[in-house]
């Protein structure tokens, strides 16, 4: 069980009982994605715990298995306005679950433009599944 500094957003590997905390990190008028890949090359998923707002209640995300290194990603998406820190955790009940993570962001519309900022809002709220290859 390790905990881990993630403030800069870097490639790192959670395993069962691992979390990752970035604490202040997070820009404003930035949408952050959190990138999950199931790293452990077998077909179990893996189950995580995301924590970006106190005043919330933590969101699940589930990480399909994965073979040949074909596997889908998890990805989770935050808004820099709603909060500055996320937290990720795997819980303890996962033997031989591997994650990757690691956190992108870009920039938003801004307020000149309602309807973009409408849509990055509501994108930012959502979490989406999507074929990714691994990084090497």
């Amino acid at each position: 069980m390790a905990s881990y500094q993630w403030n800069d957003g870097h490639i790192l590997t959670l395993s069962q009982g691992d979390t990752a905390s970035c604490a202040g990190g997070l820009n404003k008028d930035l949408l952050h994605a959190l990138f999950f890949y199931n790293s452990a090359q077998n077909e179990t998923g893996a189950t995580l715990t995301v924590v970006w707002k106190n005043s919330e209640a933590p969101v699940t995300v589930r990480v399909p298995g994965t073979n040949a290194k074909q596997g889908l990603a998890s990805l989770f998406f935050v808004s820099g306005d709603d909060t500055n820190s996320v937290s990720v955790g795997m819980s303890n009940n996962q033997p031989g679950a591997q994650v990757q993570c690691f956190i992108g962001s870009v920039k938003r519309a801004n307020a000149t433009c309602p309807r973009a900022l409408a849509t990055t809002r509501s994108i930012a709220a959502a979490t989406a599944t999507r074929r990714m290859r691994p990084m090497s």
